[in-house]
């Protein structure tokens, strides 16, 4: 038997149980998701066509144990894609999700269409998904020779910060001259300022009211303190994190960031109290309020 018959055959037998974990899970996620996890970095085709035996199975079985358990590809392979970026991971940070690509997308239009030396700052940077991604991609064609990009990245939690700084060393090659440095710290108390461009994607489900919506894999293996906030304290800490953007945000500068579809439209007459600038909700592709993006006002 080929490997990929293997996968086959188990992933049809169990693949109720497997959709109960993970919803809309393809096969060619779990054959992906195990070639990560043999560190296995052959043509995906050529790893398939393995014969499926020795210790190629007892591999398979350790991994197919682990998924029919619930565990998430992400954590079982430490690895995770974003904007086809390679990450590594461990459990303890946020998964990158797809819907993330709003803000990567809004951040790159804005940062290709301006010049000279930008500084751009992520608060919540977790593994550093965003900020890695526009590090690597932003266009050089659209800056002069001698200009670049600085990267400011904050996160609460020493854990996001060490798997960051990991992933920032592996990345760092494609950089240019562009540069990341991290920081520790709640919102933007300790980042330096100011800023052309500021991005986050904080916590922003309510503890209680919001809990119907979250798969219980994310309660189970994702961190806690950038996923929730409490009820009572959830628009007072919002109030602080705009007054801080406030602060730190350059005339003409942009603000980014993605939220809750049941709270979006209640924070953006906050955000407009707050910050001087015209300020709109972005929908996602499942039309659903996902971003809020903020242009400050010249002044």
């Amino acid at each position: 038997m080929l490997l990929k018959d293997a996968i086959k055959e188990d992933f049809e037998s169990h693949r109720s149980n497997l959709d109960s974990f993970y919803p809309g899970i393809k096969i060619h996620q779990v054959s992906q998701g195990f070639q990560y996890f043999c560190d296995n970095y052959s043509n995906h085709s050529f790893f398939l066509t393995q014969w499926f035996g020795g210790r190629l199975r007892e591999k398979w079985d350790q991994f197919f144990k682990q998924l029919k358990a619930g565990i998430p590809l992400e954590i079982i392979s430490e690895r995770a894609f974003f904007i086809g970026h390679e990450y590594w991971l461990r459990q303890g940070v946020l998964f990158p999700r797809f819907e993330t690509e709003l803000i990567y997308e809004a951040a790159m239009n804005f940062l290709n269409n301006r010049r000279g030396d930008l500084k751009v700052c992520e608060v919540g940077v977790g593994p550093g998904t965003i900020s890695l991604a526009l590090a690597r991609d932003c266009s050089p064609s659209s800056y002069s020779s001698m200009s670049s990009l600085t990267f400011d990245c904050g996160d609460i939690d020493d854990t996001a910060l060490d798997i960051c700084r990991i992933n920032t060393f592996r990345h760092n090659p494609y950089f240019g001259r562009n540069s990341v440095y991290l920081f520790k710290s709640d919102r933007l108390t300790k980042m330096p300022g100011p800023y052309d461009l500021i991005v986050s994607n904080p916590p922003y489900i309510m503890e209680k009211e919001d809990q119907d919506l979250v798969h219980t894999s994310v309660l189970q293996y994702e961190p806690k303190q950038a996923l929730f906030l409490n009820d009572d304290e959830y628009f007072n800490w919002f109030e602080e994190f705009f007054t801080q953007v406030e602060a730190k945000l350059k005339p003409n500068g942009l603000f980014l960031m993605e939220g809750h579809e049941r709270h979006l439209k209640k924070l953006l007459p906050v955000a407009k109290r707050l910050i001087k600038g015209n300020a709109l909700i972005i929908k996602d592709l499942s039309q659903r309020d996902r971003l809020l993006e903020f242009r400050k006002s010249n002044g």
